[in-house]
């Protein structure tokens, strides 16, 4: 039996849903007293229905950590060398004064990258009194309302992805805590991966191109591209395929990238947000 064969009704049945076809809310469920049978239930339960909110989490970094590692691989941010003692934890911090955000274009985390993470977990530590949220948008339930020409092109066509597509590694420097030497010398990293994929463990197909990361179709230029990738990036960001997660502190949220993509909301200058991140690849690749 894999973790995707346990049943999620009882887990399920004390959450409050986001969406229609996304996201679950908990607010009584803490995620560092989860024994393994709880926990298997929990990723089966991220994995139907993308992503999870829990509220009042009252997690050590250490706590963090042995979540993130009961989900699969932990992996090491490049352009963070993380808090201290714990260097796949990525703080991003907004200050007060700061106008931009760190990424406040729709993306998938990390798909500049070979291997790139299959599970986020974020983690707030100090928000906003007002703002600072995060929309979501199903990538799947887009996916499904292209026509059947689309479908069979996006899955059959690889993209590429890269890491400066919008800006320099440098300019996201300022929003990293311990920023290594690759985001101050403006280093890139560059990927190819398919411009739909196939959800590995659901079977289900959801658009993978997106907007902060990928430049151009494979087999075309950028400018041919252009048309195909403006029409995505607009058609995944419709109103019934999103959900808006507002931040509360000692929040946690788990979200499979192979279902959702997101961005942040540029809204709350003059306040603080602090934000501690860790990315997942799954345990059952």
């Amino acid at each position: 039996m894999t973790r995707l064969d346990v049943t999620v009704a009882s887990l399920a049945s004390e959450a409050k849903p986001l969406a229609p076809s996304f996201g679950l809310e908990f607010t009584n469920k803490q995620l560092a007293t989860l024994v393994s049978e709880q926990f298997d239930e929990l990723y089966s339960t991220l994995v139907r229905h993308k992503l999870l909110i829990f509220r009042k989490q009252d997690t050590s970094p250490q706590q963090l950590m042995q979540i993130a590692e009961r989900l699969g691989e932990v992996q090491r941010y490049p352009f963070s060398s993380g808090i201290e003692g714990f260097p796949e934890i990525v703080e991003i911090r907004k200050e007060p004064d700061q106008k931009n955000v760190f990424s406040g274009v729709w993306h998938i985390d990390s798909t500049y990258l070979e291997s790139p993470p299959d599970f986020t977990l974020l983690a707030a530590k100090q928000t906003p009194e007002v703002g600072g949220d995060t929309v979501f948008a199903d990538s799947q339930k887009a996916f499904a309302a292209l026509s059947e020409g689309m479908q069979k092109f996006l899955l059959s066509e690889k993209a590429e992805f890269i890491s400066n597509k919008i800006q320099e590694a440098g300019n996201k420097a300022p929003h990293l805590v311990n920023f290594t030497d690759i985001a101050m010398a403006n280093t890139f990293f560059s990927a190819s991966h398919s411009a739909a994929k196939r959800h590995e463990e659901s079977g289900i197909p959801g658009i993978y191109v997106n907007a902060e990361h990928t430049s151009r179709f494979t087999s075309m230029s950028a400018e041919e591209s252009a048309p195909i990738l403006d029409y995505l990036f607009s058609h995944i960001t419709r109103d019934e395929f999103t959900a808006r997660v507002r931040w509360e502190n000692e929040t946690i949220v788990l979200w499979d990238n192979r279902g959702l993509q997101h961005h942040a909301v540029n809204d709350y200058y003059g306040q603080l947000r602090v934000m501690h991140r860790i990315i997942v690849r799954s345990a059952m690749r």
